[in-house]
Formats: C-alpha cells, structure tokens, sequence
C-alpha cells in the first residue's frame, strides 16, 4: 500500500487523496495511514538485519514511498504518528546525529513538496475551532466521556454513538452524531474507565516487555536481532499511541499483532538467555562427576580385606 499510494502522491506534488483497499478495514484514510506509520519502524528493523546492498535500497525506497503515502492520505492522525514514529527513529538510532541531519532535510523537502490545502489542513490540529470536521470530533470524544461518566465500570458497550438519541442527549450542542474518532475515547466510551484502564495497561505492558528484551540482549551481539526487533516495536507502538489520539481503531489487527509479537520474543529471548548457564551448570556437574567416580565394587572389598587384616 506504500507503493501503490506513495507514487501517486508524488506524481501529483501532493494532490492524490491516497484510500486503502475498498471494502477492507483500512479503506478509510486515516486507517491506511496508521497501518503505515506502524509499519514505518519494521521496513527499518528489516534494513538493519539485511546485509544485501540491493535489498537495502528497495527497503529505502518502500520507506520513502509509505512516508509519501501517509502524506497523501491528508489524515492528521497519520501526520502526528509520523512525526512521533520519526522522534522515535532518530532517538533510537545509533547514528543519531546523521538521522537526525537526515530527517531534517527530508522534512524541509516535504516542506517544498505538499500543497498549501494539505498544510491549512494540518494546522487544525492546532485551530480546531475553524474546522468543522475537527468540531465534531472534539464533540465525539465529549460523548464519550459523559457517557462513562454515566457508565464508569461498563461504559456504554461497542458503538454507542450509533444510538442517535443517546449521542444528542450527552451533546446537545452536536449536528450529528460521530464514531469518537480517538483509540483512547473509544475504549472510554464503550468499556468505561476500567476498560480504558485495562487497555493503557495493555499497551505499558507491550512497552515493558520489549524494553526487557533489549536489556536482556544489549550484550549479546548474537541477540542483537531480537535487540533491534524489540526496539522497532516499541516505534511502532509509539506511532499507533500517537495517531491513535485521533483514529476509530482501538480494536483493528496490528497493534494486537505487536502486541503478540512482544510477548513471544520475551519469553523466547528469556528461554535462550536462561539455558545457557543452566546448561554450563549441568557440564560442570559432570565433570565433577567425572573425576570424583565411586571405586568399584572389586576395589571396595580390596579395600575392606586390608582393613580387616
């Protein structure tokens, strides 16, 4: 999808509206650019661990085409997990010097390269009062608060906002009702604080796990895959965490596949870190044993012979 929206984007300077496939569950724009943002950090744990030249250039390039596409999407969720995916990059790179020096320059090429209608887009982020689409998203996440204020231990069950009569009562100042357009918001609004609760538990435990994995192999260069791994997952979790702040997708499919994954490296990378000294004990065991054998049966009773005489 980086490939097939990224080109686009750059034929037209900008002005390609990049969608996902129809019919899928990343057809919406601002879902296509959250798959992108998360996969940003894995196109770079995949160049690290190859050493074939070519293959590092065509990731480079699949790299390059995804950041077009998430531009193309003009989703400002997607834009706030590119930048938070690129802060993370440059902090967790080894050359951050040159990556940073590397993601300026890029940024002042993007600069230069989108129209001005992306840009007044991005800045209602900050102006979200003169944005109607932003309006009613602020008027979402409203709903979904009152509601688990109303509902604090269940909240109001998957969807509520479809109950029109419900969404105008929290809100009465809304034209229409909204989906809560927040991950955060959403798990609000249909488990209440205790499943939003749960939920950011989740996503802290998925953080601790791969930083576990990166202490237990930061001296073991033949883990340094599972070093490098763990510290593109937790990129990867930071870009859903931060365009996350304004999608409807706190329940899609990557982010419990990053999720999985944390878990599974840990308890692999806990196993290989922990066999060998128990297998170094048991060798040294037996060479112990080895040496300290129990004298036969003929040499006891030569033994005992002497003794009695």
């Amino acid at each position: 999808m980086g490939i097939r929206s990224g080109i686009p984007t750059i034929v037209s300077v900008g002005s390609h509206h990049a969608y996902g496939p129809p019919q899928s569950f990343i057809t919406d724009n601002n879902a296509l650019a959250l798959v992108l943002v998360m996969t940003l950090p894995m196109i770079r744990y995949l160049y690290l661990e190859t050493q074939n030249k070519w293959i590092r250039y065509g990731l480079l390039g699949i790299f390059t085409l995804a950041v077009f596409a998430i531009i193309g999407t003009t989703s400002r969720g997607g834009f706030l997990g590119l930048v938070a995916v690129g802060t993370a990059l440059v902090w967790k790179s080894r050359q951050r010097v040159t990556i940073f020096f590397l993601v300026i320059v890029f940024g002042a090429a993007l600069a230069v390269f989108v129209p001005q209608k992306w840009v007044d887009r991005m800045e209602t982020i900050e102006n979200y009062e003169e944005d109607a689409s932003a309006m009613g998203r602020i008027n979402a996440w409203t709903f979904g608060y009152r509601l688990a204020r109303e509902n604090p231990l269940t909240g109001g069950g998957f969807r509520p906002y479809l109950d029109s009569d419900l969404y105008m009562r929290l809100v009465p100042d809304a034209l229409r009702p909204r989906s809560l357009h927040s991950i955060y918001f959403e798990v609000l609004a249909d488990h209440g604080f205790v499943g939003l609760g749960i939920f950011l538990a989740l996503l802290f435990a998925t953080w601790k796990a791969f930083a576990k994995v990166r202490r237990l192999t930061r001296e073991n260069p033949e883990l340094g895959w599972a070093n490098n791994l763990a510290s593109m997952g937790q990129a990867s979790l930071v870009g859903y965490m931060a365009a996350g702040a304004f999608q409807n997708l706190a329940y899609f499919d990557h982010i419990y596949t990053v999720i999985a994954l944390s878990a599974i490296l840990l308890v692999y990378i806990q196993k290989q870190t922990t066999e060998e000294p128990v297998s170094r004990e048991f060798h040294d065991n037996d060479e112990k044993k080895r040496f300290t054998r129990r004298p036969s049966i003929a040499g006891r009773r030569a033994k005992s012979s002497s003794l009695s005489s």
